[in-house]
C-alpha cells in the first residue's frame, strides 16, 4: 500500500515528466555561457586576434561544451547554475588539451583566476573525527 506522502510525491513526480510542471529557470544555453565567459573576462570569444586554427579549436571546443550543457538541461534548475558552467567549460578545455585537440595557445588565452572561488564558512572545518565513535561529526551550522 502507497502512503499518501508517497503517493503526491509520485504524482508530483510524474506532472513534472509530463511537462505540466515546467522548470522554474530556463536552460543554461551555450549563448549563455559565452556572453558569462565573456562578461566574466574569462574569454573573449569574439577577440579578433584569435588565429583561424583557434576558432576552429574554439568551435570544436564550443560543440563539447554544448552537448554536455544538452545533457544537463535535462536536469531541474536546481542542480545547474552558471558557477558551474564556466567550471564545465573549465573541465572541457583541460580534456581537451590533454588530448591534444586543442593547442596551449588557445587554451593559455582562458584566464581562469578571474574565476571566482565560493567562500567557505568563517574558516572551519566542516567536520571532525569523534574519536569514541570513530565517526565524522559535521558542523551543519
Amino acid at each position: 500500500m502507497v502512503r499518501p506522502a508517497e503517493d503526491s510525491q509520485m504524482e508530483m513526480k510524474a506532472a513534472y515528466k509530463s511537462g505540466e510542471i515546467h522548470d522554474q529557470e530556463p536552460p543554461i544555453t551555450l549563448e549563455k555561457i559565452k556572453t558569462k565567459l565573456k562578461e566574466s573576462e574569462i574569454f573573449n570569444w569574439e577577440d579578433p586576434t584569435l588565429t583561424e586554427r583557434e576558432k576552429k579549436e574554439m568551435n570544436k571546443l564550443f560543440d563539447a561544451v554544448e552537448i554536455m550543457t544538452t545533457s544537463r538541461n535535462r536536469q531541474p534548475s536546481g542542480v545547474q547554475n552558471m558557477f558551474s558552467s564556466l567550471r564545465l567549460v573549465e573541465r572541457v578545455v583541460k580534456k581537451q588539451l590533454k588530448e591534444g585537440q586543442i593547442s596551449e595557445e588557445l587554451a593559455n588565452k582562458f584566464n581562469w583566476e578571474k574565476l571566482t572561488t565560493r567562500q567557505r564558512r568563517d574558516n572551519q572545518p566542516t567536520y571532525y573525527l569523534d574519536k569514541s565513535t570513530n565517526m565524522r561529526m559535521f558542523n551543519l551550522h
